[in-house]
């Protein structure tokens, strides 16, 4: 993103362990509080990014709780922002094309319950107690879940037993439990050994 960010205009904090091809790194927008934003420090101009609207969990205020999971992702090019909600796809609609935002593809978003989504992707999550929604969804969804150790596993497994047959669906589980490898580098690549 252009060499601006945090309010007051500093540079973007970057993530000194971050694999992929781009630097990467996390800033607020005075213009949009309460948000982090995780991009690529300096994205070619080519570079189209697709968006990630990502839910802490865990009732967490903290924008940069799973920042190394989100450095390593916006070092692929990947436009991350955290404790968005539906305003977070709002923001994005408004701002992607524009300005220090030319590289954002709002036309790819990523986000729970929104009609501008094409997926929807469960990360050591599930609906607690209730077993309401999952019935009710029709996009593609995934689910990674965190063993028989992962507090939401129950859950999970049971959200997952409850979509619809016409759904397409996926569920990897890797018993790491609840936490997972958030804080691992590379920790969201599925390798064989």
């Amino acid at each position: 993103m252009a060499q601006k960010g945090a309010a007051g205009g500093a540079a973007p904090v970057q993530g000194g362990l971050a694999t992929g091809p781009y630097k990467s790194g996390y800033f607020e927008d005075p213009g949009f509080p309460k948000h982090t934003i995780f991009a690529p420090v300096s994205p070619p101009p080519e570079l189209k990014m697709p968006v990630l609207i990502f839910g802490n969990g865990g009732c967490s205020g903290n924008g940069t709780l799973f920042r190394r999971s989100l450095w390593e992702m916006a070092s692929y090019g990947i436009f991350s922002i955290a404790m968005g909600s539906i305003a977070g796809s709002d923001w994005v609609e408004k701002n992607a094309g524009r300005g220090q935002y030319t590289n954002v593809d709002g036309s790819r978003i990523a986000v729970w319950n929104d009609p501008r989504v094409s997926f929807i992707g469960m990360f050591n999550g599930e609906e607690l107690n209730k077993a309401t929604i999952a019935p009710k969804i029709t996009k593609p969804v995934f689910y990674f879940l965190g063993g028989s150790s992962d507090v939401a596993y129950p859950n999970g497994e049971r959200d997952y037993k409850s979509l619809p047959a016409s759904t397409p669906s996926w569920k990897g589980n890797l018993p790491v439990g609840h936490m997972a490898t958030w804080s691992e580098t590379k920790q969201w690549k599925i390798r064989q050994d």
